[in-house]
């Protein structure tokens, strides 16, 4: 007698590639004091960078939820 192997579910995960912005070259001007001077440009660059970061990291976080709940919801007991 010969038997079938039954049907095994192997989950494959794939994960996401992000896109990283990279923090900008800011010009910059140290006084007397030690403090910086940063002109608006640099400032509206940074604030750029900011907008993207914040948008990746809450992306990402939505992201890792996903994959908890599904990884969850696949786990056979």
């Amino acid at each position: 007698m010969t038997s079938c192997q039954s049907v095994k579910v192997v989950y494959k995960y794939v994960v996401s590639e992000y896109n990283c912005p990279k923090f900008p070259a800011l010009e910059r001007t140290i006084n007397k004091d030690g403090s910086w001077t940063i002109p608006p440009d640099s400032v509206d660059e940074l604030t750029e960078f900011y907008i993207k970061y914040s948008t990746l990291e809450a992306i990402i976080k939505h992201d890792k939820e996903l994959f908890e709940k599904t990884k969850d919801a696949t786990r056979i007991e």
